[in-house]
Parts: structure tokens; C-alpha cells; sequence
């Protein structure tokens, strides 16, 4: 019996290899065959769509980034926060205590310290707050972009 052979005409082509470093140690890589005659037209296309599309996958990896850096700044919040309501309860406390006669009075120094020490968790939490709606500000700005 005879087997039934098909026979594929030799096309030249070239291959095309398309790698970006897209972020975080990701990497996009396209790689396709091209017929050997293309025009430069075409060929510059096609690696504009790769480009484009690299150009997406960096944005979000920005993305992925910036919200990273939001969430850290939310938890810091948080924990300055957590920390400013700690001091003012334990000084509402010695307050109370003080003015029912049941607790020690406090010493003006050590007052002035925790005053101090609030107001500066106070800044902080501010500062935090202000980066936070900076980075929130861009990561709108990056997903608007993504979604054009």
C-alpha cells in the first residue's frame, strides 16, 4: 500500500522574537514566524502590537505596585491610629483616676512627653494619610490609562 504523503512547500520565513521586562521580574516574550518577504510595514506592525501590548502589562504591573504601596500605608495608618487612641485612653484614665483622688498625679514632664509622643504619631498618621491619597490619586490616573 502506498502511503499518502503531503508534501509542504519550503516558505522562507524569519522568526520573531519579542522579550520586555514587564515589572516585579515578569517577562512577556511573543515569539512568531513571519514570511521572509514581508514588508517592513507589516513587519513594523507587528512589533508595534507587541510593543502595545507590553506597554499594557507594564501598566499593570504599575498597578499592582502602587496598590501594594497603598495597602502599606493603610496598615501603618491603622497602626498609628490604634497607637493615638491608646495614649489618649490611657491619659483620659489617669485623669479620671487623678480626679477622684485615686490615682497619682502626673508629673508635668511625663504629660509633656506623652503630649509630645501623640502629636508626633498625630504627623505621622498625616503624612501616611497624604502619601496614601497620593499613590491612590496615581493609581486612578494608571487605570483610567489601562482602561482607554
Amino acid at each position: 500500500m502506498e502511503e499518502n504523503k503531503v508534501i509542504v512547500p519550503a516558505i522562507p520565513v524569519v522568526g520573531v522574537n519579542y522579550t520586555m521586562q514587564v515589572g516585579d521580574g515578569k517577562t512577556v516574550v511573543f515569539q512568531t514566524h513571519i514570511d521572509r518577504d514581508v514588508t517592513q510595514g507589516d513587519l513594523d506592525a507587528l512589533l508595534d502590537k507587541f510593543r502595545r501590548s507590553c506597554d499594557r502589562q507594564v501598566g499593570y504591573s504599575k498597578l499592582e505596585s502602587v496598590q501594594s504601596q497603598i495597602e502599606h500605608h493603610e496598615t501603618q495608618i491603622a497602626q498609628l491610629t490604634a497607637g493615638i487612641k491608646s495614649v489618649d485612653a490611657k491619659m483620659e484614665q489617669r485623669r479620671g483616676l487623678a480626679e477622684v483622688g485615686g490615682g497619682r498625679r502626673i508629673a508635668p514632664a511625663e504629660a509633656q512627653k506623652e503630649n509630645v509622643a501623640r502629636e508626633q504619631a498625630v504627623a505621622a498618621a498625616l503624612q501616611q494619610t497624604e502619601q496614601r491619597d497620593r499613590l491612590q490619586r496615581r493609581y486612578d490616573e494608571l487605570k483610567a490609562e489601562l482602561e482607554k
